[in-house]
Order: structure tokens, then sequence, then C-alpha cells
């Protein structure tokens, strides 16, 4: 099966999903091309380094990882394509013109969106006047501004593995019973890949 995650720009959720996704079903035994793309160009080089950090404090290899755009071929290529949110899910089913989930609905029977990690920091009590006014000066942005990074990556990075957690048994499932009954087994896998 071709899995395929996807979010905004490839440098956080989707990367990281693909690293515990990787992992994971190697360790359990299961065949799986899994791969991650960005619905807009990426705007670093490279997986953002609190990812790396949150990933690597829950037992993960972080490997060199480019962030790249998706591709009409990745669509075409992919049995599964998974995204984060409802907003990218709208988004994507009308570029992709067919039926997409999040990860959340796909393993769970209360899903929720699973957010960026941006949307949960918060600016600490007392900041200091002159970070936020070096970063308005030159356009930027300072992760040092907020006081729970690491934290809210983590969190972030948590939560997908226990959505892959469950990714991984639900898979595994489908395995057995595409061993068990080979013809009824064939037509459930590719239909719930589908959907």
């Amino acid at each position: 099966m071709n899995l395929l995650y996807v979010c905004t720009y490839n440098i956080e959720r989707s990367i990281a999903a693909e690293i515990i996704t990787k992992q994971q079903a190697e360790r359990a035994g299961l065949e799986l091309n899994v791969s991650s793309a960005a619905l807009q160009i990426p705007t670093s080089p490279r997986i953002k380094s609190e990812m790396i950090i949150a990933l690597k404090r829950l037992g993960y290899k972080a490997p060199d990882y480019r962030p790249r755009k998706l591709t009409l071929q990745d669509i075409a290529e992919s049995d599964l394509i998974l995204c984060f949110d409802q907003q990218h899910k709208k988004t994507f089913e009308e570029m992709a013109n067919r039926p997409v989930q999040t990860l959340s609905e796909y393993v769970s029977w209360m899903p929720r969106d699973i957010k960026e990690p941006a949307h949960y920091l918060r600016t600490p009590v007392k900041p200091s006047v002159f970070i936020p006014l070096i970063c308005l000066l030159t356009n930027t942005k300072d992760s040092t501004l907020f006081e729970n990074v690491l934290d809210v990556y983590q969190k972030t990075a948590k939560k997908i593995e226990r959505h892959v957690d469950k990714l991984i048994i639900r898979l595994l499932k489908e395995r057995t019973k595409s061993v068990q009954h080979p013809q009824s087994g064939n037509t459930q896998a590719c239909s719930t890949a589908k959907h």
C-alpha cells in the first residue's frame, strides 16, 4: 500500500507522521510505502528543528529530510491519502478530485483535528521589548518569543504517534483479513483505502 500524508508546508505534521509511520510499520513487519508532501511550496529547506527534537525525545530517528510540494503523480500513486484537519481535507479533495480523510477520521470513531503546533503556542507573560521589535524590523519570527515551544511540538508529535499506533493496528487487521479471506479481504482493503 502507498500511503501519503499531506499538510500545509511538509515541515511539521506530515513529515512527523511519515517518520513515525515508517518506523512503526517496520517494527510491526508491515509492508507500507509512506511519503509526505506539502499543499503549498515549503517555506523551509528542512523539517522544523523543534519537530526533530520532539521526535528524538519520543525515540524516533529523524533523517535529513527535504520538504516537497505535492504533485499529481503523488496523488495518482497513492492508495491512501491522509491529512490532519478539516480545512486541508476540503482543499485537498477539490485538488485531488477524490475522497480524503484526516488521520484522526481514519482511525477514530471520535475524530479531532491535529492542528499545527503554532496554533497552541502562547507568548510569555512578560515578553522582552527588544525581541519583538527586532523581529518586526527584520520581518522574521523567533520561537524564543514563546514559552512552551518544545512542549507543544512534543505534544503534537505524541498525538500523531497515538493515531499512527491505531493506523498500524487497523492495517495489520486488514492484512490478516485479506490473508484469511483473499477475495473479500482484497475488496475490503481497496475500498477502505479509497475512503
